[in-house]
């Protein structure tokens, strides 16, 4: 690790952050659309939403890789200890930015995992539902259920298999 941190790759860094920063702040928003779309059953609007977030998600890798470059580039680890170590090395009046930086970013990132645990509940619901309304027109009588790990329905006892030949 050196000693003092080349001014032109702290600029770099900085701006990577405040586009992984906006980039995290957009999928937040994306994943509320997705929430709403999912809960209103608008499936159309969902797919549009869908294909939208993958792209951000896309970007929000690259500039990922690009920051972890630039930490690494600088004798640093790519992770919030090498951050740390970073943070301690710059010019004091550097240090406030950076940090709001990476606690705007490190907080968008919580949003958007609890937003995505949220999303992928409601989505298992509506699966669970469209699987029974299937079994329905197929006219399969309600069995009696066990529940994996998941959430999801899985063979009851019945049908299981115990052995193949």
């Amino acid at each position: 690790m050196s000693s003092k941190v080349n001014p032109a790759h702290a600029q770099n860094l900085l701006k990577v952050l405040e586009k992984d920063r906006n980039l995290s702040t957009h999928l937040v928003l994306l994943l509320k659309e997705e929430r709403e779309s999912l809960e209103l059953r608008q499936f159309k609007s969902y797919s549009q939403i869908l294909a939208r977030k993958q792209r951000t998600l896309v970007d929000l890798e690259s500039t990922d890789c690009q920051r972890r470059e630039i930490m690494v580039g600088m004798g640093f680890s790519g992770d919030n200890d090498g951050f740390l170590a970073f943070l301690k090395l710059i010019p004091h009046q550097w240090q406030k930015k950076f940090s709001a930086l990476w606690e705007q970013l490190t907080e968008s990132l919580q949003q958007c995992e609890n937003l995505n645990k949220i999303n992928g509940k409601i989505l298992l619901h509506s699966q669970i539902a469209i699987d029974r309304l299937m079994g329905l027109m197929k006219g399969q009588t309600q069995q009696a259920c066990l529940y994996t790990k998941s959430g999801r329905a899985g063979p009851t006892e019945a049908q299981r298999m115990l052995a193949t030949a």
